[in-house]
């Protein structure tokens, strides 16, 4: 009786999960670059450019990952990568940041990846979000690869975010 009570119970599971399931993926990805052209991330201690990518999603889903391709000038490459919620197309409220070390963490083909499935970050179907690439440091340069998917309008700002410009 035990068995078949367990039987049930595992096959209602089983049919229910996609009602209550997460979707989930990876939602930022622009494909690799296609050259070694790229945005030059920097910080003087007072000015240095930073840059954000805009992607939207269709429908309701939990972020996985993100991959970054770059690569790091200086010896020291500390980054941080912002999560960035639309505000009037431009990068706004923080959702959650990452600090890496791109030196370190970057893999052979110049990219490095921030798995997220740990932190249950919602994005919600049909509006923009931004990821956003800041030096941490005046000692740190990093450039952060042009994609071959010219579909990710960017913006660069020079004030490490608070205003931004196409």
């Amino acid at each position: 009786y035990i068995c078949l009570v367990n039987s049930k119970i595992i096959l209602l599971l089983l049919a229910l999960n996609p009602l209550i399931g997460q979707d989930r993926s990876i939602i930022f990805s622009t494909g690799a670059p296609s050259g070694i052209e790229g945005h030059s991330i920097h910080w003087d201690g007072y000015t240095g450019q930073s840059v954000s990518d805009r992607f939207s999603i269709a429908s309701d889903m939990v972020l996985e990952a993100i991959k970054v391709y770059a690569s790091n000038v200086s010896n020291s490459a500390n980054a941080i990568i912002i999560l960035q919620a639309d505000n009037n197309n431009s990068p706004g409220e923080e959702i959650y940041s990452w600090q890496v070390d791109v030196a370190l963490e970057t893999h052979g083909n110049n990219y490095f990846l921030i798995n997220t499935t740990d932190l249950c970050i919602y994005l919600v179907e049909n509006n923009y979000y931004w990821i956003t690439l800041h030096a941490n440091d005046s000692e740190s340069e990093i450039i952060w690869y042009y994609s071959n998917n010219a579909t990710f309008p960017f913006s660069i700002s020079i004030d490490l975010g608070s205003n931004w410009a196409e």
